[in-house]
């Protein structure tokens, strides 16, 4: 009886302590559960950020901070290598565009027909006793590649229509043989004149002046001024062979109606026979490029300018 009694006991005390036990094997599988959420957590963190743990789990946080540089160090790495290659990429591009701009104004230069230096040459033929075998005998390519003009809105036009060459214009609208000691060029600091003193040393000089000073009342001022102007140029370029261009005539229609300027034709004559005497007094060279462009008339042709003054390039 006693024996029954404590079986039914320890059979009582077994099924008290199932619950217990399953409540125990329970805890056990949830432990286990977060144990494995946690390592994938931990795998998914190491596989994002390229990330590889010491033994000591300690020392991850610090692993991090120095994984956080170096990708920093090497995004400023791959950044400055890029800028790099633009740069190289820009530098090729500009050499590229250089060459062929160089090519580009070779090929021009070779193909330039040679009528430009041409008809300068027929222009510059000279009229007086002094010969110009300098020029009639030298390449026309070359005529003006060291020499200089000195002059008036003339001597821009020519500039400008590129008809004298390689050589320095020094030059200013409304310039006289007076105004060229003192008045300097547009955006220059220094008289005109002075221009020539450069540290060049010209073959030639070829001076412009005379339209703007035929409404002088006296002929004598304008001989004299023109002639201290040589002397000024023979003191800075004392090497130079000086060369007097003639007045260009005017349109018919612009010396039939003349103005305070007395820009007549029978005035621009005048002048240059008075060109020719300043010449010879001077030892420069008179060059008569207005009997290379006169009409029949005496006159520049009105299909020549488009104000009866200045010519056009043709």
């Amino acid at each position: 009886m006693d024996e029954e009694k404590k079986d039914s006991e320890e059979q009582a005390q077994k099924e008290k302590a199932k619950p217990a036990k399953n409540e125990n094997l329970k805890k056990q599988d949830e432990n286990e559960a977060w144990k494995k959420v946690l390592k994938q957590d931990e795998r998914n963190f190491e596989e994002k950020y390229d990330f590889c743990p010491t033994e000591n789990p300690e020392n991850k946080a610090e692993q991090v901070i120095r994984h956080g540089k170096k990708s920093t160090a090497k995004e400023k790495y791959r950044r400055k290598v890029l800028k790099r290659r633009v740069l190289i990429v820009v530098i090729c591009i500009l050499i590229l565009l250089l060459l062929i701009l160089l090519f580009t104004k070779a090929c021009h230069q070779g193909n330039e027909s040679p009528q430009k230096v041409d008809a300068v040459s027929s222009q510059s033929e000279e009229p007086v006793s002094q010969p110009f075998d300098s020029m009639i005998n030298s390449d026309s390519s070359n005529i003006f590649d060291h020499a200089a003009f000195l002059g008036n809105s003339l001597l821009e036009d020519l500039n400008t229509y590129g008809l004298v060459g390689n050589s320095d214009c020094f030059f200013k609208k409304g310039l006289n043989v007076s105004t060229a000691m003192d008045e300097t060029m547009v955006g220059h600091n220094i008289p005109v004149v002075e221009e020539l003193n450069n540290g060049k040393n010209y073959d030639r000089v070829y001076l412009v002046f005379g339209e703007n000073e035929l409404g002088w009342s006296s002929r004598d001022t304008f001989i004299s001024e023109y002639k201290t102007l040589i002397q000024k140029v023979r003191e800075y370029q004392p090497n130079a062979k000086i060369y007097l261009t003639s007045l260009f005539p005017v349109a018919k229609a612009v010396s039939d109606n003349p103005d305070e300027r007395n820009l007549t034709n029978s005035a621009v004559d005048s002048a240059n026979e008075e060109l020719k005497e300043i010449a010879k007094d001077t030892e420069c060279t008179f060059v008569d490029v207005a009997s290379a462009v006169k009409n029949s008339e005496g006159a520049l042709p009105d299909d020549a300018s488009t104000d009866g003054i200045h010519p056009n390039m043709e």
